[in-house]
């Protein structure tokens, strides 16, 4: 089953939810839906399935948890979601409806609400619920102090709590995960530089272009497609000036992206070996900007060329404020 093919309805929903679990009823029956990261994603897939923690929480002298879903792309430092349980909350109370079951279907999907992974999982969730049972749930005004206690409790845990967790593990694929998704959606696809559609997969061998659009889709939340500059080239000398220019009515963001491939081998890369590339990538990023900030200081008429025909941006109305745009760069 592919849950956006056969209820696509759930689109209109999942644009405005979070990066999280959602658990929803569909055709009758709880469903768990989690909105994360593409390498989240990819370490499910790879680990065939993930890790459901109980932490404890402490509040006022009451005893409560909050859920933590974890995927060990790395054993000491795995990659994870925090979901506090709230009192009188309806997202809180159909996760316990979806938790009284051992078996659960659960579709994994990104940022841009993509469906990268559909999964039916299981594991043994009997001392979950009977905990649950038995805490005392704080009202909402109380969540950041809940994630934050969270987050230390994870960074100190011990073994013993690492057995203490409860794995979920694959037992089928509702829908093969070796596909490709086609987005040929007009109003997608309406900025400068677009191929008037795009592709996308849940593993990445060459990361840059897609990371560029997905930045791009972002982006297009806010500005309008007319704003938006994917590869812009300098006609001056044929050139890249960055990867994204947006420009808006006060300000304009220069935007260098970098990214990792999504694989297994880049997932299975020690913490150490991953800071330091994502260092090196900082530093590339930065200096790249600093070129284009120095061209775009003696020429705030950029001309570009566009399908080979030259075009205008102008920005001479920023050149006073390029410390505000090299800023807000960063």
């Amino acid at each position: 089953m592919y849950l956006t093919l056969n209820h696509p309805e759930i689109l209109l929903h999942l644009k405005g939810w979070g990066i999280g679990l959602w658990a929803v009823k569909v055709d009758g029956k709880w469903r768990l839906l989690i909105k994360t990261t593409k390498e989240m994603i990819l370490t499910a897939k790879v680990n065939e399935g993930f890790d459901l923690y109980l932490v404890p929480i402490a509040v006022a002298g009451a005893h409560s948890y909050c859920l933590m879903t974890v995927f060990f792309d790395d054993d000491d430092e795995p990659l994870a979601i925090r979901t506090p349980l709230f009192k009188n909350d309806e997202c809180t109370q159909n996760l316990f409806e979806l938790l009284a079951n051992d078996k659960i279907d659960v579709f994994f999907f990104d940022e841009h609400d993509r469906e990268l992974l559909s999964w039916s999982v299981t594991g043994d969730l009997s001392g979950m619920r009977a905990r649950l049972m038995g805490a005392q749930y704080f009202s909402i005004e109380h969540h950041r102090e809940m994630l934050d206690q969270a987050g230390m409790w994870f960074g100190l845990r011990g073994s013993e709590d690492d057995a203490a967790a409860y794995p979920m593990q694959l037992v089928n694929d509702l829908f093969p995960s070796d596909f490709v998704i086609l987005d040929a959606r007009v109003n997608q696809h309406d900025f400068h530089g677009s191929k008037k559609f795009s592709f996308t997969s849940l593993a990445r061998e060459e990361p840059g272009a897609y990371q560029e659009l997905d930045i791009v889709f972002l982006l297009r939340r806010v500005f309008s497609g007319d704003s938006i500059y994917l590869n812009p080239i300098k006609e001056v000398d044929g050139l890249e000036f960055v990867d994204i220019l947006a420009v808006g009515e006060f300000n304009a963001y220069l935007i260098q992206a970098k990214d990792s491939p999504n694989t297994q081998k880049i997932l299975r890369n020690t913490i150490q070996r991953k800071r330091t590339r994502s260092i090196a990538q900082v530093k590339e990023a930065a200096k790249q900007l600093q070129g284009a900030f120095s061209f775009f200081k003696e020429n705030p008429k950029l001309r570009f060329k566009k399908e080979g025909e030259p075009y205008l941006v102008d920005l001479r109305d920023f050149r006073r404020h390029d410390e505000r745009v090299l800023a807000r760069s960063f």
